[in-house]
Parts: structure tokens; C-alpha cells; sequence
């Protein structure tokens, strides 16, 4: 059973959710998502005291790693979290600057938070479907990005992990065409 209920009132939809987890048996299975794995963890928690042994918990983004894993298997490919992320972007900083081809970021580019603000940029520039080669035109920052991102993916393909944009583009492949989902 899918039950769809929507409304622009957080207490609304709040409400509604409390009034369906209070329907279900003890026993009953229901898988329930929400924006983030606390929020939904928080709602479950907050409604009458019941067991909750059937209840899976994920957040949009968990629901998307968990459809892409048979795709990802196929494809030969491993999932990487934003920590991953970091350490990738942390690597392909290095190596850029070891051939000494970051001339706007050398003086951050070693810097404790370099790496963690770079797997941000890069994955915002991948989301958005921008290119190495679009960026290398730009001024001052561009050229530099544009290796960075080179070297990223570079880093990303040698070792066969892909991060939220592919795993979100693959959970949707895996998708049966039956289904329609709307966000």
C-alpha cells in the first residue's frame, strides 16, 4: 500500500505520518522516507510507543544508494560517500600540485580544509553537467578547476567509485519504467 499525502504544512504532514505509523500493527512492515534518516528516525520515535522492528528508516539519498547497488554491480562500480569525496579530492589536489599546475590555489591548496571545500565545488560542477573543458577558458580560478576536476575524475574512474550524481542518475535506471515517482 502507497499513501500519498501532501501538504505546504510541516505540522500537516507531520500529523498525517503519526496518524499512519499509528495504524500499523507491531508486526507490520512499511518502509518510510524522509529528508534525512534523523527526521525520520525523529517521527518514529515521537509517536506512540510501539515496537518498530518492521519499520525501515532511509533518507531520499539512502533510498537512491540502496536502488543503484545492482546497477553499481553490474557496471563494476563502488559506492563512495562525501568523505570519499574529500579523499579523492584530496589526492588529485596533491597530485596537481606535485606537477605544479594549480598556480591560483598553491597558496591553499594545502590548507585542512582545501580538500573538503574542493569535493564540494566538484560535485556542484558535476551536478550541474559543467565540463573540465568549459571551465579551463574562465579567468584566474578557471584553469586550476578545471585540472582539479580533471584529476577527480581521473581518481574517480581508476578506482571505480562514483559518488551522489551518478549513484542518483543509476538508482533512477534501476527504477522499474512502471513506477513514477514525483519530488
Amino acid at each position: 500500500m502507497v499513501q500519498v499525502f501532501m501538504s505546504a504544512s510541516s505540522l500537516e504532514r507531520l500529523a498525517a505520518a503519526r496518524a499512519f505509523l499509528g495504524q500499523l500493527s507491531p508486526a507490520a512492515e512499511a518502509l518510510l522516507i524522509g529528508a534525512s534518516r534523523d527526521a525520520v528516525d525523529h517521527l518514529v520515535w515521537s509517536g506512540p510507543a510501539q515496537a518498530t522492528f518492521g519499520l525501515q528508516r532511509l533518507s531520499l539519498l539512502q533510498l537512491a544508494a540502496r536502488l543503484a547497488t545492482a546497477e553499481f554491480a553490474r557496471h563494476g562500480l563502488a559506492h563512495s560517500t562525501s568523505l570519499g569525496a574529500e579523499a579523492v579530492a584530496a589526492r588529485a589536489a596533491f597530485e596537481a600540485l606535485e606537477r605544479g599546475a594549480l598556480p591560483y590555489f598553491r597558496p591553499v591548496a594545502g590548507c585542512p580544509g582545501f580538500p573538503r571545500a574542493l569535493a564540494t565545488t566538484l560535485a556542484e560542477l558535476r551536478l550541474a553537467g559543467i565540463e573540465a573543458d568549459a571551465l579551463a577558458c574562465l579567468s584566474s580560478t578557471g584553469p586550476d578547476l578545471a585540472e582539479l576536476l580533471r584529476q577527480f575524475e581521473k581518481q574517480k574512474r581508476a578506482r571505480q567509485h562514483q559518488s551522489r550524481p551518478k549513484r542518483s542518475l543509476m538508482s533512477c535506471l534501476s527504477w522499474p519504467t512502471t513506477w513514477v515517482m514525483a519530488i
